[in-house]
């Protein structure tokens, strides 16, 4: 029996995927001038990696604005805290090569988040998102269930349709470098 999300997510892996500072400024700025970024005073970004569009813009943009930032700490068994950090000072290189808070900053409530900006492997046209298959951000947007979310991706990793299940959280609107949805 074959697993569909597995299936694409090879697929996705084959693929030649290039940075694009271009593309992922314009995916900054969209972001910037989107009514949910300006009205939140609490925003948690995912810190960027691989084909991932660059979020280094909009962290830099989030804390100079003077809003309260968030990233992800990912723990060995699934589970990814949100911790508040003040500026890059307080990141570190962490899981899986990735970013993180160092570990003297305190995991915050994801309650208090008004948007999640999410990352993925791929996204669809019905803003549903095909993540990598640890389950992270799915366990962790059930406790952020107050947070509207974004997804954002370059339109090469945007598809008619990606495989998802009942469980998975389709976001709230998705933006790539030439559409809103």
């Amino acid at each position: 029996m074959s697993n569909p999300k597995a299936e694409f997510r090879r697929m996705l892996k084959a693929r030649e995927t290039r940075s694009d500072a271009a593309a992922d400024r314009v995916i900054t700025n969209r972001v910037v001038a989107h009514k949910w970024y300006q009205s939140a005073a609490c925003v948690m970004l995912y810190l960027s990696i691989g084909h991932e569009v660059d979020t280094s813009g909009l962290l830099d943009h989030a804390l100079n604005a003077g809003k309260r930032v968030f990233v992800p700490r990912c723990h060995a068994d699934g589970i990814m805290d949100v911790v508040e950090i003040f500026g890059r000072d307080d990141l570190q290189s962490g899981m899986f090569g990735i970013s993180e808070p160092k570990p003297h900053l305190s995991k915050a409530n994801p309650h208090e988040l008004d948007l999640v900006i999410v990352p993925a492997m791929a996204f669809d046209r019905g803003k549903n998102r095909l993540g990598r298959g640890k389950g992270y951000y799915d366990r962790f947007l059930e406790q952020a269930s107050r947070a509207k979310t974004i997804g954002i991706c370059r339109s090469d990793r945007l598809f008619d349709t990606v495989p998802f299940e009942e469980h998975d959280r389709k976001m709230d609107a998705l933006i790539t470098e030439y559409e809103i949805f």
